[in-house]
């Protein structure tokens, strides 16, 4: 037979079977809660409301000029139309002057902002960016870059930068800075002149400089497609013996206005030579 419970007991047992049901509902909210937190961390824009700001790239003109501050969309680099004109005044050989400044390789600026995060510095100091010289020169065509990063040393700065492929690197003991250029294939040098001296390059690390781009080809890296074209093209160029292929662009400009100046003094002179012997046929048949 069943034994009754007494009212109480009753009481107790319906009490302790009731909160099954809430309890379940609040378990199922709380899993409920816990994934949509997940996804919305997993989700990029999360990713990147949480991830920590991503350090500017500074450039500060050597010799107490300005500086200039560059906003990466990454950490690795990749700069805005803003951005790469900043990068034109900062690498400008006169400050202020528009004429002299010219549009910088983004790969060069993406290269520098990886130097400076390697070495955890705050910024770069610029001793030359570009410059209108020689029309072989890299300077000249804004690929190239003189500087140092305070607080390393001048070999510590060039061993780092000879490791990330497709770069030129010089190193200049007696003037203190290091020379950095993106390039199809990589290319090391010490030279030991003074400043303002004539240079007196010597190729050094050859093995190195191509282990360097064979490790960079294994990373899934290859050289700037736009650097290697343009290299192409004004090699090409060079070797044609044009005079305006030979020099900076502000001394080609010059050199192709006054080829156009002498061809439209030419031209002239023709022209009017042609009128002369006109109007003498015309004198002559009368």
């Amino acid at each position: 037979m069943y034994r009754l419970l007494p009212p109480q007991d009753a009481k107790y047992r319906a009490m302790k079977r009731a909160p099954a049901a809430p309890f379940l509902l609040t378990l199922a909210l709380a899993g409920a809660l816990l994934g949509a937190s997940v996804a919305r961390a997993d989700s990029p824009t999360a990713a990147r409301a949480d991830s920590p700001t991503v350090a500017p790239l500074v450039l500060r003109r050597a010799h107490g000029g300005a500086t200039f501050t560059l906003t990466p969309s990454t950490a690795s680099g990749g700069f805005d139309a803003a951005d790469l004109e900043t990068a034109r005044q900062a690498f400008a050989w006169r400050e202020d002057d528009f004429h002299s400044q010219y549009p910088i390789s983004t790969h060069l600026l993406d290269l520098v902002y990886t130097t400076m995060r390697h070495f955890d510095a705050t910024q770069v100091e610029l001793l030359s960016g570009y410059r209108d010289g020689r029309a072989t020169s890299r300077h000249t065509h804004g690929r190239a870059i003189d500087f140092v990063v305070p607080g390393v040393s001048m070999t510590e700065l060039a061993t780092y930068v000879r490791t990330l492929g497709f770069v030129g690197v010089g190193i200049y003991p007696r003037s203190g800075f290091v020379h950095l250029d993106v390039r199809a294939e990589s290319y090391f040098w010490v030279d030991y002149a003074r400043s303002g001296r004539r240079g007196r390059v010597r190729q050094i690390l050859g093995t190195v400089a191509t282990r360097a781009d064979e490790e960079a080809r294994a990373r899934g890296e290859a050289p700037d497609a736009t650097v290697a074209a343009a290299e192409l093209q004004e090699k090409a160029a060079y070797a044609s013996g044009d005079p305006a292929a030979r020099v900076g662009h502000s001394r080609a400009a010059r050199l192709i206005a006054r080829r156009e100046r002498l061809s439209a003094e030419r031209q002239r002179l023709q022209r009017r030579q042609h009128r002369q012997m006109r109007a003498a046929r015309a004198a002559s048949d009368g």
